[in-house]
């Protein structure tokens, strides 16, 4: 049964993908998290469904989300507001699952850092010491987190 508490994080997972079809080697990765956690809730939100959730979730963000030039910024932002609205776990599609995530759901939001190294590396920039950066890739809260919070115009 899924965790109703708003204080902590909810068993769902949510998957944002361009389609309801992804490849065998994305649908291994999915594999491993539904290994380990059977009872959970998996949400797949495809691209068209992204705008209809800002819309209707948070519609003073929504002339921001539709004036993002590429569909990656939109993807970025909704991803934010739907932890923000439901909770639950936010992880790319190749992210393989390797133990429980169970012990870490009584914290109301985890964003793990990662060094800005690879984005260095990635454009050919050369700035040292790199920089902290939360990653976005995976990320989990609470519904309403105050750490996914958003100013009232968002709201």
């Amino acid at each position: 049964m899924m965790d109703m508490r708003t204080d902590r994080v909810p068993r769902i997972r949510h998957i944002l993908w361009k389609s309801d079809r992804v490849s065998a080697y994305f649908a291994k990765q999915l594999k491993s998290w539904t290994d380990i956690h059977p009872g959970w809730t998996y949400v797949l939100w495809r691209d068209a469904d992204l705008d209809r959730f800002v819309a209707k979730h948070y519609t003073g963000a929504l002339q921001k989300f539709r004036s993002l030039k590429e569909n990656i910024m939109r993807v970025d932002m909704a991803r934010y507001l739907i932890l923000h609205h439901f909770g639950g776990v936010y992880a790319d599609l190749d992210y393989t699952l390797v133990r429980s995530l169970d012990p870490f759901l009584k914290y109301t939001a985890v964003v793990p850092i990662e060094t800005e190294a690879f984005a260095l590396l990635y454009f050919g920039m050369s700035t040292w010491p790199p920089d902290l950066l939360g990653n976005p890739a995976f990320m989990f809260s609470a519904p309403r987190s105050i750490r996914f919070s958003f100013s009232a115009s968002f709201s």
